[in-house]
């Protein structure tokens, strides 16, 4: 993990593992493969932008396959970034966006401490390797760590 602050608050630069992003993007795939299941999970009334779909993570997924990997990461950013060790750490939400040609997402914020960015599937023309995810975790103001 990489802390850095190029204009203010601390970002955190990390990788997760291919497995990881692979067991992701089989879940959302899972997901929109069932017309009841986009049904479920649909978070869309939670955006901001133009998108047609957002897709909340099931908790019992979250659970077993990204809680203790994000408590993790979310503890040594808080570390490297404030110096602090915090033992309490409670997920609220974790989604996925999924955006296609002429979909936008503009900036805007989160209610909670701290939140993130990641990026499972890219377009081709975008040089990068498709399983390679950036985090980026963002402290709000007034932290309360």
């Amino acid at each position: 993990m990489k802390v850095i602050s190029p204009f203010g608050p601390k970002i955190a630069k990390l990788k997760f593992s291919s497995k990881l992003i692979k067991i992701i993007n089989l879940e959302v795939d899972k997901i929109v493969s069932k017309k009841k299941l986009i049904k479920k999970f649909d978070y869309s009334d939670k955006l901001v932008g133009q998108v047609k779909q957002e897709l909340q993570l099931p908790r019992a997924f979250i659970k077993k396959n990204l809680e203790k990997i994000i408590y993790n990461d979310v503890k040594k950013y808080i570390n490297k970034s404030l110096g602090k060790k915090i033992n309490n750490i409670k997920i609220k939400n974790f989604w996925v966006v999924r955006q296609f040609n002429n979909e936008y997402n503009p900036i805007h914020y989160h209610d909670g401490h701290v939140s993130g960015v990641g990026y499972l599937k890219v377009p081709k023309f975008i040089k990068t390797n498709l399983l390679q995810i950036f985090l980026i975790f963002q402290l709000v103001l007034n932290p309360r760590f």
